[in-house]
């Protein structure tokens, strides 16, 4: 996504006001259901509502995802370990998945918990930090910070970066207002709801 933002423009960065409405719809739509139904998680209900194989083959796909996931998650770290190191990536990612798993073995839940936190605080600080020192060249003007973003062209369209909607029905233009409505619709619910 941040490499579509540099290369394109803003559009879909809407997707993030669909959130609260997404976790609306979760709220009284999977919440209420699950609750009356006395379920706990997505894949009770498929296997009371469907059959045991359901819940099965939707707890694998869920696995795999996670493992494609997981394995991303570990090769990137690695992959920039072996840059700065000049160590081998296979190495890296020997040394970047035990350690990974080893503090979780030992720490348990509230190694996890603390790791986010610390994530947490590594990620909001830098994004502050990059406001900030963005905020002070321009002299805390933000609308200047607007202003000069919209004068510089995205190198894939040419277009400004600050274009944030697309209101046509033009089916071979990407990112327009409804194809990212209705796609960050189902990621959002896929990954804010009751499926994880």
């Amino acid at each position: 996504m941040p490499a579509w933002l540099y290369a394109k423009d803003l559009k879909y960065t809407m997707g993030v006001f669909l959130l609260p409405f997404i976790l609306l719809f979760v709220l009284f739509y999977f919440v209420r259901v699950f609750h009356r139904l006395k379920v706990f998680t997505t894949y009770e209900y498929l296997e009371h509502r469907f059959h045991p194989v359901a819940r099965t083959v939707t707890s694998l796909l869920f696995l795999g995802q996670r493992g494609a996931w997981l394995a991303t998650a570990i090769y990137a770290p690695s992959l920039a370990l072996a840059t700065v190191s000049g160590f081998p990536v296979l190495g890296c990612i020997a040394t970047v998945g035990s350690l990974a798993t080893l503090y979780t073995v030992l720490g348990g839940m509230k190694a996890v918990v603390w790791t986010d936190f610390v994530q947490f605080i590594v990620l909001a600080g830098g994004w502050l930090l990059m406001i900030g020192l963005l905020m002070s060249f321009f002299s805390w003007d933000a609308g200047a910070v607007w202003s000069r973003a919209g004068e510089l062209t995205a190198p894939v369209t040419g277009g400004p970066h600050t274009r944030l909607v697309d209101w046509s029905l033009d089916l071979s233009t990407e990112a327009t207002v409804w194809s990212v409505l209705f796609f960050m619709s189902f990621y959002l619910v896929g990954t804010q709801g009751p499926i994880r």
